[in-house]
């Protein structure tokens, strides 16, 4: 029984540490992956969610940066990607998502990816800017859903 005892203690705190989602061990359970979007485009963020939960995610929605970071704060363990609007009120895509990275960083959390929507040209968007705010990938609007199938695809 003592055996038996210590074998399940030593499994339950192994699912305790914090998750790496680019990195997934099939010895712990599977849990639905849980994607915080934010856009304060009523319509973008409906057919967003609605994308993402038909393709088997659990959805989060923000509707402008400030929410965004609340939202994640809240939900960080549990979150396995980001995916926002850039021009947004009361915080901007971009600010919302250098919080998002510094609160990662100081909880010693496992890094995520941050997609960024915009309507604007790619050639306009700084690297540097990207890299400061820890943004992994930029997609154009309209939001292309194969694209965003593709991406997710490739954490799988």
């Amino acid at each position: 029984n003592e055996r038996i005892n210590e074998k399940f203690k030593s499994k339950s705190e192994n699912y305790s540490e914090k998750v790496d989602p680019f990195n997934l061990d099939l010895d712990r359970p599977l849990l639905r992956e849980k994607v915080l979007i934010a856009d304060d485009d009523c319509f973008n963020l409906k057919i967003l969610q609605d994308f993402l939960s038909k393709i088997g995610k659990e959805v989060i929605t923000a509707r402008n940066g400030q929410e965004l970071f609340e939202n994640f704060k809240i939900h960080s363990h549990n979150i396995t990607a980001v995916i926002t609007d850039n021009y947004m009120p009361r915080k901007s895509g971009f600010d919302a998502a250098k919080q998002i990275n510094q609160h990662i960083q100081t909880q010693g959390l496992a890094k995520i990816p941050i997609i960024l929507l915009t309507g604007e040209e790619k050639s306009l968007i700084s690297k540097q800017a990207l890299e400061d705010c820890g943004i992994t990938e930029v997609l154009l609007k309209p939001i292309d859903f194969k694209i965003i199938s593709k991406l997710f695809e490739k954490r799988s």
